[in-house]
């Protein structure tokens, strides 16, 4: 491997560097799913010490790269579960402080897209980094602003949002309620898209609602959790089966008991019954819930989403 770098180490730079690290964590990935090949004698080894030339190599190359590199850097870390700090003490900090350098350049291309913000914050969560709050705030609000961009293809898909509020929760970090509220409504409005892509999967929607629970955020709007129940039961009855939730994804009934402390709606899955009407194309789906027992009586809320 030193031979191979000697030779062709004044060819490489950042982005070469970068795509190596890309690929080991994918082909670590693959390995996870593949017990022959991950029993293979040292295989881990020689992952973990290319990868560490990499980040060596990467250090003093820094002040070139893009937001895509430093987002992919701490990306790939995270899923190979190797530290960028273990291999250059301070790595991971100086990554995050050139990424945040970028947020406000008059270059628009050159600042962090949706999906690199989100990323790099579930990087952290993942790497269980304890990066300063400034620089999580910061990569919060740029990632909450972007949910506003005039360019509609700029925003955040409903995988980045959910993702963002995953690792928010996951580093027990209180966002600012205004940031919440923006990445939360902005969830909201691609459940209802009426383009099917642009819609979450019930991985996303159970995140998103145990990221709220868990970080006890009432969002503005309460009548959002009224919309991401609803959604849910569409996907529980969809006839796909890709698209329904695992067994896994039952976690949202203990995700709603814990919000629904706060909420006003006050309902978890448990107790809601649908009653689901087909017009237009559309599924009206009307939610019935018993009420808790400090208020005594029911709710109901009506969505509309086009059947995919």
């Amino acid at each position: 491997m030193d031979a191979v770098f000697s030779a062709v180490g004044f060819l490489m730079n950042h982005i070469n560097y970068a795509a190596i690290v890309t690929a080991l964590a994918h082909i670590w990935e693959a390995a996870r799913r593949n017990d022959r090949f991950r029993s293979h004698g040292g295989v881990c080894d020689r992952i973990e010490a290319l990868y560490q030339r990499c980040v060596q190599s990467l250090q003093p190359l820094l002040a070139d790269m893009h937001a895509q590199g430093f987002s992919t850097v701490l990306w790939s870390s995270a899923k190979l579960g190797l530290d960028p700090d273990a291999v250059v003490p301070g790595m991971t900090h100086h990554l995050i402080l050139r990424l945040l350098k970028l947020i406000d350049v008059s270059e628009e291309k050159q600042r962090p897209n949706a999906q690199e913000a989100a990323n790099v914050l579930w990087a952290l969560a993942t790497m269980g980094h304890q990066a300063a709050a400034e620089m999580v705030n910061a990569v919060c609000l740029h990632f909450a602003r972007l949910t506003q961009h005039a360019d509609a293809k700029q925003r955040p898909t409903a995988q980045a949002a959910a993702i963002t509020l995953w690792a928010l929760a996951s580093m027990g970090h209180q966002a600012a309620a205004e940031v919440l509220d923006s990445v939360t409504t902005h969830f909201a409005h691609l459940v209802g898209s009426p383009n099917v892509k642009q819609r979450p999967d019930a991985q996303a929607v159970s995140n998103v609602v145990w990221a709220l629970g868990t970080l006890k955020h009432t969002p503005r709007d309460v009548r959002l959790l009224d919309v991401f129940l609803a959604y849910f039961h569409v996907l529980l009855r969809s006839e796909d089966q890709r698209t329904r939730p695992v067994e896994f994804h039952y976690c949202l009934h203990e995700a709603f008991t814990i919000w629904k402390g706060a909420a006003a709606s006050g309902f978890g899955m448990a107790e809601a019954s649908t009653k689901c009407t087909a017009d237009g194309g559309l599924v009206q789906l009307e939610i019935k819930a018993a009420g808790n027992r400090t208020r005594g009586s029911g709710c109901a809320a009506t969505l509309p989403l086009q059947a995919g």
